[in-house]
């Protein structure tokens, strides 16, 4: 700390500051300026710019952590004060030269003062500490300041138009017509006029109060679009107060003197008017500076000392705690930061928060609890989420939309067992539950619920009371009508159940089950009359029901018949109805069982091969065997009608069979008869045909090329067979060569239509993460799978540009929209391709490590080349782009210098070879990457193809630091300049080519 300037004076921050985010956000502004003064500045400023931005890592460290950053505002606070003793010490000494000149001072000297020591003192501490020390103003006593620049205010017409619509509306300014106070923010204004105009609008009046309420909402909204404009309204507002009090100005200085006590009483009334004591005190002295009235000068003033409260704007006297009027705190502690602040204040000191908006968040947060007490919790939670959207980080109204959510969540789930109790006609238990409901929550929006339980009881009471009067006329069937009337009403009306309870219904007759298809069909007859009776269908497994509750429900039905499509496959199952009236179930049941469910093989696919079929399938649950037989041309009507194949587990493997002929397999499932002991049963079996073939090769050679959202697949045509491309991003594990049945083929994703004998275009619109493409060679309904290829949907980064910074290395890319990670991998000898396999170093960067330095930087870097890749990642998987590769060369780049060179005979002088002799700087090097040999007539190539290639050399190797590359002799004749190119234009950060001179690259 002794060796360098304190952060928080660098940052222009006050101490009191301690928001990380504010903090941030300043770090950033100043990181901008001083990279604008580094680039633009005087050579002055650039040094500090330089000496600043070296210390960005530094500053951010320190004043992230509590324990450093409350260090840091102390020593702040510390060097402030002391700058301040020592400016006093100097503005005093000066003060001392005034006296010692007469005493008087003018306005150009108090300007001056006030301009020297303006790190320390305002202009009115400077005058307050020259009156105290006896100094006076020269001339007139009572001009103590030059007349004032008026501030900027609304203009005329403007302010005619509010002031006719407020006396219309008996408003006494804008503030009143919105019902907000002055200092609230210009989000909560111009929110407030658009719900006034909305409100206006839905209501529809025409009269002249609905047209002043709409023109002053419109003015409001175009008035406090902006702090600047909000000014402009409250300056006219302020001379607006202050010309009301002019009538008691001119009694004040009917003497042609403002004495202390008169200016005191005025700066109070003009408090209460809603002006702040310093313009109202600017404005009482230009004044009397205009009608040339003393004022008795006095730096302190008891008006000035008073508190204004912020929420009713009731004056306080100082050193008080709470309003004397509503009763709320003069001081609160700031919703952002935590710093305190008088409730006065239309901002926070600190960090800039709208504190003005109290009195509105404050009553929105009241209003939110009142209504959640009432059980109101939608409306509840948007008063609360609306004080929200003005102080995001207070607590209190977080903390009370999460209470008030749980509550409202908590509400809906015992509304939601309510409203099932009441569906299921349980209207006795359901009525202490609306009570407790209604007790906890309030009767908000459980009127319904309430009208839906009083009506059941009143019908079930009214049905009862029928059923009364018949059973004491001696009428059973209309008694027990009557009850069955109350229980639909009211199903736990005890009253009613316990008079069924007595007269149980009698049993239905002659249950029936008849298998159809994959379920069971029962039928039964009708127990006695059938008034109001239904019946209850009861499924058991292994052994009959011997009660209504002992099996499995299958249904509740008033006919006479079911179909059950859920008994389980293989097992015996035993079926019993009973009749049931009013809830009371009959003493017998009808009855039948054992009952077996069969059902077919599932998923039975056929795999065509090289003279053989493999069928496969999945057994149903309880089946001892599964038969196969086989038939050519079809499959076979029955067993007897084929031949046997042998079963293995799950599948079926039929060879020696003859490739091109059609063969039809008939699959029965076998099960024990559970009505005979030690027979079994079939089912009619499912059909299948095949045809062997010789299977089609497999794509190997599938190529993948991708630019922006289009991919480009090609592989090598597969004669004699289809090549399917099928599109998926789960690749499932599979060894390319794999044969099946093309029916399987969807477990590699979907297929890709218009693909031709060698190559197709994808869009991959749409699509996100990684996607892999699976070549199928299909034949006869048979496929084979080829290897597979994979691209991923990530944008790798652009520009990528690497650069030496001081003894490390700088790298600069732009971000692919979307992205905010990103993995640098280096190598010393090649560039990184797998992001996941390489074994060199790897370094994870974040979007905002990167834009904190603006670039990513490698320290200490060795003097030896750097192959980087970056690949751009996406955030929380390992999916990577594909990579963007530059290499640095850390002044260790290869040269490579060549030239033509020809031999020519003696007599004829005519060519008898050609080539270009190459020598390499780094007598180390043992070869090139792939190059070309280019020629051109009459000029040298540019680039590889301004001109014809003569040769394509694979790969180049030097002995000694030399080598040789053949010009073909069909060539020579031509007197073409030759010149070289890489293969691939990037390995020419690696080696640079260097040609020698026009003439030496001619063969001639």
């Amino acid at each position: 700390m002794a060796n360098r300037e304190n952060f928080y004076r660098l940052l222009d921050l006050e101490p009191s500051v301690s928001d990380c985010g504010f903090i941030e956000q300043r770090i950033r502004e100043k990181q901008r300026e001083w990279s604008k003064a580094r680039s633009q500045g005087n050579p002055k400023a650039r040094r500090k710019a330089d000496r600043c931005l070296a210390l960005l890592k530094e500053i951010e460290a320190v004043l992230k952590d509590p324990e450093t950053r409350n260090e840091e505002a102390r020593q702040a606070r510390k060097l402030i004060e002391q700058q301040r003793q020592a400016e006093a010490q100097e503005l005093d000494e000066a003060i001392q030269v005034i006296l010692a000149s007469g005493g008087a001072f003018d306005q150009p000297q108090l300007a001056k003062l006030a301009e020297r020591f303006k790190q320390s003192f305002s202009e009115a501490e400077v005058l307050k500490r020259l009156k105290a020390a006896g100094a006076r103003f020269k001339g007139d006593p009572g001009q103590s300041k030059q007349q004032r620049r008026a501030k900027e205010q609304i203009d005329p017409v403007t302010a005619k138009s509010i002031r006719r619509n407020l006396d219309h509306l008996s408003q006494a300014n804008l503030y009143d017509f919105l019902e907000l106070s002055p200092r609230s923010s210009v989000k909560a204004l111009s929110d407030r006029a658009i719900e006034i105009y909305k409100e206006n609008q839905r209501i529809g009046r025409t009269d002249s109060e609905a047209s002043a309420r709409n023109e002053l909402a419109g003015t409001c909204k175009s008035l406090f679009q902006s702090q600047d404009r909000k000014e402009k309204y409250d300056n006219y507002l302020a001379v607006e107060a202050m010309q009301g009090l002019k009538e008691n100005l001119e009694i004040a200085g009917s003497d042609g003197f403002l004495s202390r006590e008169e200016m005191d009483t005025l700066l109070k009334q003009a408090l209460q008017r809603g002006v702040p004591t310093e313009e109202a005190k600017a404005y009482i002295e230009d004044y009397a500076q205009r009608r040339k009235w003393n004022v008795q000068p006095d730096a302190d003033l008891p008006s000035e000392a008073l508190q204004l409260c912020g929420f009713c704007s009731a004056l306080a006297s100082p050193g008080s705690t709470k309003c004397p009027q509503c009763g709320e705190g003069l001081s609160m502690d700031c919703p952002r930061c935590g710093a305190g602040n008088p409730t006065q204040n239309a901002a926070c000191q600190s960090c800039g928060c709208q504190i003005g908006d109290a009195p509105l968040v404050k009553s929105l947060l009241k209003e939110g609890q009142r209504l959640a007490l009432e059980g109101d919790f939608g409306e509840a939670l948007r008063c609360v989420q609306k004080a929200l959207h003005y102080w995001p980080d207070w607590k209190p109204a977080q903390e009370a939309a999460k209470k008030i959510r749980r509550k409202q969540d908590d509400r809906e789930a015992e509304i939601l067992g309510l409203q099932k109790q009441i569906a299921a006609r349980q209207l006795v238990a359901a009525r202490p539950v609306l009570e407790r409901l209604e007790r906890l929550y309030g009767k908000a929006g459980l009127g319904a619920l309430r009208r839906q339980i009083e009506e059941g009881l009143d019908k079930a009471q009214a049905a009862f009371e029928q059923a009364q009067r018949h059973r004491r006329g001696g009428d059973l069937d209309r008694t027990l009508d009557c009850c069955d009337e109350a229980l639909a009403a009211c199903a736990d009306f005890q009253p009613a159940l316990q008079v069924m309870a007595s007269s149980p219904p009698p049993p239905p007759a002659n249950l029936v089950a008849r298998s159809i298809g994959n379920r069971f069909r029962l039928t039964w007859k009708a127990a006695g009359s059938g008034r109001r009776v239904t019946y209850r269908v009861i499924r058991k497994t292994g052994s009959a029901p011997r009660d209504e509750n002992d099996g499995e429900k299958v249904a509740d039905v008033r006919a006479q018949d079911v179909d059950d499509a859920e008994a389980p496959v293989g097992a015996a199952c035993f079926y019993a109805v009973y009749a049931v009236r009013g809830g009371v179930a009959s003493h017998q049941a009808a009855r039948c069982g054992p009952c077996l469910r069969k059902a077919e093989v599932d998923r039975l696919e056929a795999s065509a091969g090289n003279r053989e079929v493999i069928l496969r399938w999945k057994s149903p649950p309880g089946c001892r065997r599964v038969g196969v037989w086989r038939k050519v041309g079809q499959p076979p009507a029955g067993p007897q009608d084929g031949t046997g194949v042998n079963v293995a587990g799950q599948g079926a493997h039929d060879t020696a069979l003859k490739n091109g002929q059609p063969y039809g397999y008939l699959v029965k499932t076998f099960f024990e008869d559970p009505s005979q002991p030690g027979t079994e049963t079939s089912t009619a079996g499912i059909k299948i045909s095949a045809t062997p073939i010789s299977p089609p090769r497999a794509v190997e050679d599938l190529r993948c090329s991708r630019k922006g959202k289009t991919v480009l697949l090609s592989w090598t045509p597969v004669s004699d067979a289809t090549v399917q491309i099928r599109q998926t991003t789960r690749l499932p594990e599979y060894s390319p060569g794999l044969i099946l049945p093309i029916s399987q083929a969807d477990r590699f994703g979907t297929p890709l239509p218009s693909a031709s004998a060698n190559g197709m275009q994808v869009s991959l619109s749409g699509q996100q993460g990684q996607v892999s493409f699976v070549p199928l060679s299909v034949r006869e309904g048979t496929a084979v799978a080829g290897k597979a290829v994979s691209v991923t949907t990530l944008d790798p980064v652009s520009a990528l540009a690497a650069r030496r910074s001081g003894r490390g290395i700088a790298l600069t890319w732009s971000w692919p929209k979307g992205l905010d990670d990103a993995l640098v991998c280096l190598a010393y000898d090649k560039f990184p391709q797998d992001p996941q396999g390489h074994q060199g170093l790897q370094f994870r960067v974040t979007r905002r490590q990167y834009e904190r330095a603006g670039c990513w930087q490698l320290g200490q870097a060795e003097r030896r080349r750097h192959y980087f890749t970056v690949f751009a990642k996406a955030s929380g998987k390992d999916l990577y782009s594909e990579g963007t590769s530059v290499l640095e060369n850390m002044g260790q780049q290869v040269a490579v210098s060549y030239r033509v060179a020809v031999k020519k005979s003696w007599l004829k002088r005519s060519i008898e070879e050609a080539w270009l002799e190459l020598s390499c700087s780094d007598a180390a090097r043992r070869d090139l990457p792939p190059m070309l040999v280019v020629g051109k007539v009459q000029a040298v190539p540019l680039s590889p193809k301004d001109g014809q290639v003569l040769a394509e050399i694979p790969g180049l190797r030097f002995t000694n630091g030399r080598a040789t590359v053949p010009i073909p002799r069909q060539h020579w004749m031509n007197r073409l300049y030759v010149k070289m190119f890489f293969k691939d234009a990037s390995h020419a950060q690696e080696v640079r080519l260097l040609p020698a001179e026009r003439r030496l690259l001619r063969v001639s």
